[in-house]
């Protein structure tokens, strides 16, 4: 609740807004903002066998989340479960938004951090960072961080960092492996994206950019490199995102559809 309140009537171009919360007995509540549009999973699901989605709608998508997370980080607030099912591709102009802060924590230093049991994970486990399996008190925003690079893996690759048979298996590989790179999967992708997604991917947060500003700029970086590199004219970067750089899309997205 103290999460939700604190971003209560926060407006930004890659959040869906939260409208209200508050508590009534022993019932909490939260409205959000109706938005016309389908979740990423049902993107990817319309994408039939392979569920990829071209590089440069995922790297224009990735670039408007993070700033989306960037606005929650001047809150303080860590959104702790950012995966595919979570975000809402908007239909009018194909605008990635984050949503659903059910499982939002604030840190702004009046309390300590939740804790939860040792086997209690909260969350979509596949997009997990490391030290969110650990149930670690030390979780911050770089965990949200290796989350969007597990959202934007699953976009180039049509599935996620890792799979697993049990939890188990499936922490133990979060906590051990390497990702294949996703070049494998969609050889198209441009090496320095690539670098970005993994660098978010680092196990260890502090080889992680450190802040949601930090990743979209590198992502944003990477836009503007490949727009000088194709014609303007046709560059489906700056169709779905406004200039390159900029920190949010706009109505300029009109044009830039997942395929």
């Amino acid at each position: 609740m103290r999460a939700m309140k604190a971003v209560v009537g926060l407006h930004h171009h890659n959040l869906i807004a939260l409208c209200g919360a508050g508590k009534h007995g022993a019932v909490c509540w939260f409205a959000m903002e109706y938005m016309e549009g389908e979740p990423l999973t049902k993107v990817l699901e319309r994408l039939g066998t392979q569920k990829k989605i071209s590089w440069k709608y995922a790297l224009a998508a990735g670039a408007q989340l993070a700033r989306g997370l960037e606005a929650l980080h001047e809150k303080h607030v860590i959104h702790r479960n950012v995966a595919p099912e979570n975000i809402l591709i908007r239909s009018k102009d194909k605008v990635a938004k984050l949503g659903d802060i059910v499982l939002a924590e604030l840190q702004d230093g009046s309390e300590p951090p939740t804790a939860l049991r040792p086997d209690e994970l909260m969350g979509c486990v596949p997009y997990m960072a490391p030290e969110r399996t650990r149930n670690s008190p030390d979780v911050d925003i770089r965990a949200d961080i290796y989350s969007l690079g597990a959202t934007l893996y699953t976009m180039l690759t049509g599935r996620p960092p890792f799979e697993g048979p049990t939890l188990t298996e499936l922490v133990t590989r979060i906590r051990q492996h390497d990702p294949i790179p996703p070049k494998r999967f969609q050889d198209s992708i441009p090496d320095e994206f690539q670098d970005v997604v993994e660098r978010m991917l680092a196990k260890r947060p502090e080889m992680r950019h450190q802040t949601p500003a930090h990743a979209a700029r590198a992502l944003e970086r990477v836009m503007k490199e490949q727009t000088t590199l194709a014609d303007p004219g046709k560059s489906a970067l700056i169709r779905m995102h406004g200039h390159a750089g900029e920190p949010q899309g706009g109505a300029a997205g009109t044009h830039a559809h997942p395929r």
